[in-house]
């Protein structure tokens, strides 16, 4: 997995956190 993979990652589990 490369870095910009991980933080597109980080910011859809963000994303959906606020979601919430």
């Amino acid at each position: 997995i490369s870095g910009d993979e991980a933080v597109e990652t980080a910011r859809q589990l963000a994303t959906q956190e606020g979601l919430l």
